[in-house]
């Protein structure tokens, strides 16, 4: 895995946002907040982008808050009489003579001025629409959040985009509004104190998660009712194509692995000075001075042996077999370090066939040591072949080491040492362990007899009949291993062990 290391002197959101709007039904859309614009008598500015086509003869609410009584305790902007727009307070107001129920975006402004003899403004597009007071004084509540789409008794549904919704505590001047109409603001100015920009959500698509408008000022952020979310109505839709504003440049330092792709797709594979755009929380380009370093991922190889098992350097892997593989590991400079590992996993098999008293270890071309187990594991003295027959009665075990492994069998009981009943042997082999050539001989005399020699895995390799007492000599070419010559007549069936070196 690369590994990227960043220190921002800025914070910026990983939320990118279009410039989209929001298209209201005019039959239950709405956005809603807990808390509204400035209250009571204070100076005010409302502005925002509309665009329909609804020429209607009653009213549409475009924003509003405050309460519905006492009378002056509402403060709202809306369209009305086929496409004027209109600034009301408590159910008196004006209203201008265009008409922008056109089908075209206009940006739409009012602002009211609390100590001037003419209180009202009305905008269209940057330009004075029409100027007034209301025979209802200004006294807005406190208590009613924003209604943008409708009024808050829940009436006057609104039919068309709305975009860019802005709401200040200051009367903002013409020249002020028509500055910054055409472009998103990203630094905050003072003054505003409700900043929707509608650009959440893809354009017609399907939204229906992306119920919260964002107030870019702080946390008074709006829900959305009754909307679709999906199609190209009553859902976010595109919006007024503004100007992106741009923040103050921001300097970032960057670590980076081999390389890093910037926010723009460019890949850089070298450490030096970028510069690089980012969309900031509030949906505007920021612009940041990249100073990158580029380190680089290493590899490596290893060759080892094991017993058993082997954990991998990282500590992530315990491999059992041998092969080649592949662990991560970290440089010195933070990046992957592939390292190949070449492993050979030894094992020493630890079985033991039990015969009688007699006991052979199954793992062959090994050193052998036999363990008295009821005497805490002592070693008997001379009992370092392949085969073992104790002179007592106990429990025994065989510590092997074998291509530089050294592991140490389960423990066998022996119990039939010195019982003079058990039947004679009526043959030998030798010698034992051999190279493949060998001599079976008779104890005693044996008539008429089989002999059959078997691998460990029960794969018969050697088979012949028996007549009188004839010895047998055999030079076999077999695998090493251990194997098992068994002769049967009438006098029983014996089986002994034969060890090919």
């Amino acid at each position: 895995m690369n590994r990227i290391t960043l220190i921002f002197s800025l914070l910026f959101s990983g939320a990118l946002f279009a410039q989209n709007g929001l298209d209201f039904d005019g039959i239950n859309d709405y956005v809603s907040t807990t808390s509204g614009g400035p209250s009571g008598t204070a100076n005010r500015t409302v502005e925002c982008w509309i665009k329909t086509s609804t020429n209607i003869a009653t009213q549409q609410v475009l924003i509003d808050w405050g309460t519905m009584s006492p009378n002056g305790s509402r403060f709202t902007l809306n369209v009305i009489y086929n496409g004027k727009l209109r600034i009301e307070v408590g159910g008196n107001g004006f209203h201008g003579t265009t008409n922008i129920a056109d089908g075209n975006w206009h940006h739409v402004a009012v602002t009211y001025n609390h100590t001037a003899t003419t209180k009202f403004i009305l905008y269209i597009d940057g330009a004075i629409e029409a100027t007034g007071n209301t025979t209802v004084a200004v006294n807005t509540s406190a208590s009613g959040g924003f209604q943008i789409g409708r009024r808050n008794d829940a009436i006057n549904y609104f039919d068309g985009i709305i975009d860019e919704v802005r709401v200040w505590n200051v009367v903002r001047t013409q020249s002020e509004i028509q500055a910054a109409m055409n472009s998103e603001f990203c630094a905050i100015p003072a003054g505003l104190v409700a900043y929707y920009k509608f650009n959440e959500g893809v354009a017609g698509g399907t939204n229906t998660g992306i119920t919260t408008a964002i107030n870019a000022v702080g946390s008074n952020n709006g829900t959305l009712s009754g909307f679709a979310l999906s199609g190209s109505n009553s859902n976010w839709v595109g919006g007024k194509s503004l100007t992106s504003g741009s923040t103050t440049p921001g300097n970032t330092s960057i670590t980076a692995c081999d390389s890093y792709t910037a926010n723009t797709g460019a890949v850089w594979t070298t450490s030096g000075n970028y510069v690089d755009t980012i969309s900031s929380a509030t949906g505007c380009d920021s612009i940041v001075n990249i100073a990158l370093t580029i380190n680089q991922s290493s590899t490596g190889s290893l060759t080892t042996t094991a017993c058993n098992k082997y954990v991998s350097p990282s500590g992530s892997n315990v491999w059992t077999t041998s092969g080649t593989y592949t662990d991560v590991l970290t440089n010195a400079v933070g990046c992957d370090s592939v390292l190949t590992i070449n492993l050979t996993v030894n094992t020493v098999d630890t079985s033991v066939l039990q015969n009688g008293i007699v006991l052979t270890s199954w793992a062959t071309g090994a050193t052998y040591q036999w363990l008295d187990c009821g005497n805490g594991y002592a070693p008997v003295a001379g009992a370092t072949s392949q085969t073992f027959t104790p002179t007592a009665n106990g429990s025994y075990a065989v510590r092997l080491d074998k291509n530089g492994c050294v592991d140490t069998s389960a423990c066998y009981t022996v119990t039939g040492v010195g019982i003079s009943e058990e039947p004679e042997n009526f043959f030998a082999v030798y010698p034992n362990p051999t190279q493949g050539e060998f001599v079976i001989r008779p104890i005693q005399t044996i008539e008429q007899g089989t002999l059959n020699i078997f691998s460990v895995t029960g794969e018969l390799v050697f088979e012949t009949v028996l007549e009188g007492s004839t010895e047998v000599r055999l030079n076999m070419n077999l695998t090493k291993g251990l194997y098992f010559i068994q002769v049967a007549n009438n006098k029983g069936l014996q089986i002994e062990p034969l060890i090919i070196q």
